[in-house]
């Protein structure tokens, strides 16, 4: 009789699915101690967010390092999540982890899908942050280019230098409706924010985390001092990616990017009881 074919090995258990971990965590309406934007649920609605498509944004293309050209980005490569108000006596650095953020739980769950955080740390007598969250898609490469995920997953390491992430971080500002001085003055050239402002990064295995101390730079401190004059009749863009310094990181794609509605810093900023 033929011998018995041999069993086959079990199959192996599926990876768990990515969780939307900001489902239940108080990322909209407000909370005691801290302010929340809410999602726009018409454009215009005082203090609110939409995210930002950013198509309407030119980026380096393929060629650019030799023939400087310019073309529109690709959809956003992130999904943009939610807008965090923060008052503190002094400055967060890696606001993630802080005991109180919503986010410090789950970052070490395995299905926890990559998060990358902009935390704006703005010195208004005591600190105001400004918390910018942005998810990784369950499918990378089907919103991004190989070169955008390749330059993407290296920020996310952490092993990342400290000089390269600051060298790629690349901010886009954009006053959409305001009083044509403060569009003047913010302008819309992008802007490697390491080389103006001090910035520290965090990295870790779901999460990278970069906080941009505004008050470190006389430029940046001024542009947000024109804009913190006449917010309520502001609305603004905030985009961001990361700059492509050679072939193997072209064309550039817009991560992600916010628009924000009238949004009256220094209203909230006085009902907010101190957070951490």
């Amino acid at each position: 009789a033929p011998a018995p074919a041999p069993a086959s090995a079990p199959a192996p258990a599926p990876a768990p699915a990515p969780r939307d971990v900001f489902q239940g965590l108080a990322f909209e309406g407000s909370r005691a101690m801290r302010h929340v934007l809410g999602h726009a649920k018409e454009d215009g609605e005082p203090n609110t967010w939409s995210s930002v498509e950013g198509t309407d944004f030119n980026v380096r293309g393929l060629k650019y390092l030799s023939d400087g050209k310019k073309i529109p980005s690709r959809t956003a490569a992130l999904d943009f999540r939610a807008v965090d108000l923060v008052k503190s006596q002094s400055r967060i650095d890696n606001i993630v982890q802080h005991p109180q953020c919503p986010l410090r739980g789950i970052l070490s769950d395995t299905a926890c899908p990559k998060i990358f955080v902009v935390n704006f740390q703005v010195p208004m007598g005591m600190y105001m942050h400004f918390v910018l969250y942005a998810q990784v898609p369950d499918n990378p490469l089907e919103r991004m280019s190989q070169q955008t995920w390749n330059l993407l997953q290296h920020v996310f390491d952490p092993a990342c230098s400290k000089a390269f992430a600051n060298d790629h971080f690349k901010l886009i500002p954009r006053i959409t409706v305001g009083p044509w001085w403060v569009k003047k003055a913010a302008g819309t050239t992008p802007a490697i924010v390491g080389k103006k402002m001090t910035c520290r990064h965090f990295h870790a295995k779901n999460y990278y985390e970069i906080d941009i101390d505004v008050g470190s730079s006389p430029v940046g401190a001024t542009i947000f001092s024109l804009v913190r004059s006449c917010v309520r009749s502001v609305v603004v863009d905030l985009t961001y990616l990361l700059e492509g310094t050679s072939e193997e990181y072209l064309p550039e794609q817009i991560l992600a990017g916010v628009r924000v509605y009238h949004c009256d810093l220094d209203a909230v900023y006085k009902d907010m009881p101190i957070y951490y």
